[in-house]
């Protein structure tokens, strides 16, 4: 498997957790703790994905560019 693989399987896995945190946040009836652990790992994660879509508009603008 190539790396474009893995990017786009790692992107996959993080748009799981991401809506599975939000479902949990939603649905939950946790303590305020639990509650923050998930928001933290919620924020961590969309800022994973929002990295991904950044990295490939640079490399686009890089190759455009060549």
């Amino acid at each position: 498997m190539n790396l474009f693989v893995y990017r786009k399987l790692n992107l996959v896995v993080n748009v799981l957790i991401v809506v599975i945190c939000i479902l949990m946040l939603v649905f939950l009836k946790t303590d305020f703790f639990k509650k923050i652990i998930i928001a933290t790992i919620l924020i961590l994660k969309l800022f994973s994905i929002l990295d991904h879509f950044k990295n490939k508009k640079v490399e686009n603008k890089s190759r455009n560019e060549k």
